[in-house]
């Protein structure tokens, strides 16, 4: 295992044991030179630190950036055969074909997984200590949760590509006034008869997955747009702040590059093939179980919104399905449709 501060050897491959600092999403990008000219790739970053240095930047590319949906902030990650580069002074690692990683979330303990062999026990201490005291506000909530399964155990089945796998579904609570329901499936769902024949006792469990339900808990805030910071296809942040009223024509000179080419159901990034054409668009696919005919449209990228009270500021990132609606229902197709220079049509930030 190296430290990021010894990654200074250009094309040296090396073994990392580093902490999750910042996860950007995935983006498309055009290669401009080598065999591979014109096509586009996708490409992610991320920034992660460890005791010797505290941001390393990581280039992920083409399918390791699948990586980055099962990372999040204050991840503990074991990053193998990863190519140190340097650009302008400064050395970052990138993945290659034979890269891989390991999440071990917010481990501290890792005497019974199989990643043992690779990684000493004083830099498991090492890191996990670092990474408490650098991110002291997630690890605050990593300690295990004590909680009884109260209710009935529920056992159904869904269905995932041809087959048909388990899913349980229980309420759990620490409290009589803090309940949650515990869903687990496929292979945790095992669990299902030994949870069912020890209801009303004391259970431990370690490293769920928390998704919250945007109907029962819903912020409202009174608030001014400040400004927009939006991402254009280079990958190139933009600070823009809209005046309370713009002509079609001028919104969509400043938006157009702001976007990207996805799925019509659920907006997600297609990729173009050697042929310059568009995949389909696997996701929707899996769902609907049948062969769907490809329909692409215009998405708008994720943006940040600033919003202020006059006092605080606070940020909040919007996908297409938002921006859409705060550009009055204006989808991004419709930037790339002609006005007449004479056309009066506005659009008011809500």
């Amino acid at each position: 295992i190296s430290k990021i501060a010894n990654c200074t050897q250009k094309s040296k491959l090396v073994n990392l044991l580093v902490v999750a600092l910042q996860v950007n999403p995935p983006r498309e990008i055009q290669t401009k030179s080598g065999k591979n000219a014109g096509q586009t790739i996708l490409i992610g970053t991320m920034l992660v630190g460890d005791p010797s240095q505290t941001y390393f930047k990581i280039t992920l590319w083409r399918q390791n950036t699948a990586w980055l949906e099962r990372i999040s902030l204050g991840d503990i990650l074991l990053l193998a055969e990863i190519e140190v580069d340097e650009w302008r002074g400064k050395y970052f690692a990138q993945t290659i074909h034979s890269s891989w990683v390991v999440n071990l979330h917010k481990c501290k303990d890792i005497s019974g997984k199989r990643v043992r062999h690779f990684i000493p026990s004083k830099s498991m201490e090492e890191i996990y200590l670092w990474a408490s005291k650098y991110l002291p506000h997630v690890y605050a909530v990593n300690e295990p949760s004590v909680v009884q399964v109260q209710t009935k155990v529920g056992n159904v089945t869904y269905q995932y590509e041809t087959m048909r796998l388990p899913k349980m579904v229980a309420t759990i609570a620490e409290s009589s006034s803090h309940k949650i329901k515990l869903q687990l499936w496929g292979k945790q769902a095992r669990w299902f008869s030994e949870l069912r024949a020890n209801i009303n006792r004391v259970w431990k469990f370690m490293f769920l997955q928390v998704n919250y339900d945007a109907m029962a808990a819903v912020a409202i805030l009174s608030a001014a747009i400040k400004l927009l910071r939006l991402q254009n296809t280079n990958g190139r942040f933009r600070n823009i702040s809209f005046k309370t009223k713009l002509k079609h024509e001028t919104l969509s000179k400043q938006m157009v590059n702001f976007t990207y080419m996805g799925c019509s159901v659920c907006s997600k990034m297609l990729l173009q093939d050697n042929n310059k054409v568009y995949e389909q668009c696997t996701q929707c696919i899996r769902q609907q179980q049948v062969f769907i005919p490809a329909t692409i449209t215009r998405c708008y990228r994720p943006m940040t919104i600033i919003l202020t009270d006059g006092q605080q500021d606070i940020a909040v990132t919007a996908l297409n399905e938002t921006i859409t609606k705060l550009f009055m229902n204006i989808p991004a197709n419709s930037l790339s449709q002609c006005v007449h220079p004479e056309s009066n049509i506005t659009v008011q930030l809500l």
